[in-house]
């Protein structure tokens, strides 16, 4: 059996926020070692459900890296690491002995990731990693306008946490494949900005020179409709070419049609009456519709309650979502590994409590029976 594609890493993880602490668990089910340093009293955190998901698969050792004690126990830590993430701001890493010209200085060898909220060197770039406060800032909760009601726009997804999550495990591998090469390698830096932009790219654009006809649509619209069952239905071609709804499109006076055309957005051109949708599709419940729209070959599909996957049969075989049986929570189903490699990332154990593995790592540096990092200490990435 093959070893996995980061068996003999060592990877410290000073996270706070769930990107970083995510990147850190995409390494550890790929067989790094991870070891997740907490607070003495990280009880805060450690409420959120999401940190079971994120945190399993890891050490836990408790340290108040505040403290010159505990930051020298650290320190020794990291001449034994291959990794170290973090998401401490420009001032803290600075206060912390952190940043990239002192590591360079004390771990020629180390690959340092940061994730910060905005970019380093950005006017904000002391701003918590935190999704609300970096969408909000940048002006992107507009992408989360509620469809169907006036008010507030509430963030539906931390688009920049599983994004920045994303570039820094790609960061940290690329960086490792350079060092395994022989390559000079270099500190890693991301953001939840960035993260965030990488997505949104791809939805919104506004460029500088263009040509009739080149437009993006904005992530804001939502092609949903509601149906008399309270389901919601995501359309995603014309609808009207369906018999039930083109009849009652043609109940319709012409004045009313040309109103819903002229209602659409041009962005949305592919629904041309989609503004008529919303009154229509409230007639009848959502199976009527989509036995209807299907066998017109439209593209549509129920919006599915949020949660559902988890459930989902497909979902457990490929093991998309997984049985775990944590120490706060129970029996739960978690998120699988969203990677994919040869061999696959491993669930390795649940999230183990604060400080569980502090007596044990501690006792092997005092005892400097932890290896200190020579690299490449073996040839991960093969698979």
């Amino acid at each position: 059996m093959k070893k996995p594609i980061l068996d003999s890493i060592r990877v410290i993880d000073l996270s706070n926020y769930p990107s970083a602490s995510q990147a850190a668990w995409f390494l550890a089910e790929s067989g790094a070692d991870v070891i997740k340093i907490e607070a003495p009293d990280s009880k805060r955190q450690r409420s959120a459900p999401i940190y079971s998901v994120f945190n399993r698969s890891k050490h836990s050792v408790v340290l108040d890296i505040f403290t010159d004690e505990d930051r020298a126990t650290l320190n020794r830590l990291l001449s034994s690491a291959d990794i170290l993430i973090h998401d401490f701001t420009p001032s803290q890493t600075t206060l912390l002995s952190l940043g990239s010209f002192s590591l360079k200085q004390s771990h020629p060898n180390l690959i340092v990731c940061s994730i910060t909220g905005m970019p380093i060197g950005h006017p904000l770039q002391e701003m918590p990693p935190i999704d609300a406060l970096v969408m909000a800032q940048a002006g992107l909760l507009k992408f989360h306008d509620a469809f169907h009601r006036h008010g507030p726009a509430y963030q539906r997804f931390p688009l920049g946490s599983q994004c920045s999550a994303y570039l820094a495990t790609a960061a940290i591998i690329a960086q490792l494949h350079l060092r395994e090469q022989g390559g000079q390698i270099d500190h890693v830096h991301t953001s939840l900005l960035q993260g965030a932009m990488v997505v949104l790219l791809m939805l919104d654009s506004k460029p500088e020179h263009t040509t009739a006809g080149f437009t993006l649509a904005p992530s804001s619209f939502n092609p949903l409709v509601q149906c008399q069952d309270g389901e919601w239905l995501h359309i995603m071609s014309p609808a009207e070419v369906a018999p039930l709804v083109k009849a009652e499109i043609d109940k319709l006076d012409q004045s009313t049609i040309d109103q819903g055309r002229k209602d659409n957005p041009s962005f949305n051109a592919h629904l041309p009456l989609f503004p008529l949708y919303k009154e229509i599709f409230k007639k009848r419940p959502s199976d009527v519709w989509l036995k209807d729209l299907w066998n017109s070959d439209v593209a549509v599909d129920k919006a599915a309650t949020y949660g559902s996957l988890y459930f989902d049969q497909q979902s457990r075989i490929n093991r998309y979502v997984i049985e775990v049986e944590d120490a706060i929570w129970g029996r739960t189903w978690q998120p699988g590994s969203p990677l994919t490699t040869t061999p696959p990332p491993q669930f390795r154990w649940p999230c183990r409590s604060s400080g569980a593995d502090t007596e044990s790592v501690l006792a092997q540096i005092n005892e400097k029976s932890f290896p200190t990092a020579s690299h490449p200490k073996s040839s991960p990435l093969q698979g």
